[in-house]
């Protein structure tokens, strides 16, 4: 006689959390679905980056409201969906907050490295539609100069559908934007 559950029913009985993710700058949402397993590894990822990190204390500094949350114990006082959602809701803010660092000319190789890493693993697990990753580009790069057809070069130079190396490609247009600001008119390049 065969038994009415098979193992392979068991492990499909899982639980994904669906929340909605909204921007108010870029009018753009889209709904992040992820299991309880996925909020626990990326946690772990980021702390093992955060731990990676010992003389970069800009990166440390980002990451510790993530390192000191935990996912692992339920807390009675927060219902286990609100803790989620905030959880998300802080990778958010640290994803954003990486792209604002690659906007400062002067940063090191070894943080950028390091804020391209966690921007890319933020960008993947909150499924952020390329959309909202180009309208953040716009909106970034928009304070760089006020000029659209300017901005609209700029993003040109921005690879948006492999954001693999974006706060590279962000921080080299800030550091290309520093030296042409600073330069004077007798050093400008002759084209």
């Amino acid at each position: 006689m065969s038994p009415l559950l098979s193992n392979k029913s068991l492990a499909a009985a899982t639980t994904t959390y669906a929340f909605q993710v909204a921007c108010r700058e870029t009018k753009t949402s889209w709904t992040l679905r992820r299991r309880y397993a996925h909020f626990v590894a990326v946690q772990n990822k980021l702390c093992q980056l955060e731990r990676a990190s010992m003389r970069l204390p800009s990166v440390r500094s980002l990451l510790r409201p993530i390192v000191e949350m935990e996912l692992t114990t339920l807390d009675a006082s927060n219902p286990f969906y609100d803790q989620l959602q905030a959880f998300a809701g802080k990778l958010a803010q640290i994803r954003l907050e990486c792209m604002a660092l690659a906007t400062v000319p002067q940063q090191n190789d070894r943080l950028l490295y390091m804020m391209n890493e966690i921007y890319v693993l933020l960008t993947a697990f909150l499924q952020v539609p390329p959309m909202q990753v180009e309208e953040e580009l716009r909106c970034v790069v928009a304070t760089a100069s006020c000029r659209s057809d300017v901005v609209n070069q700029m993003l040109d130079l921005l690879d948006t559908s492999s954001p693999s190396l974006l706060i590279f490609e962000l921080n080299d247009i800030f550091r290309l934007r520093s030296k042409f600001h600073h330069s004077t008119p007798s050093s400008l390049p002759v084209c």
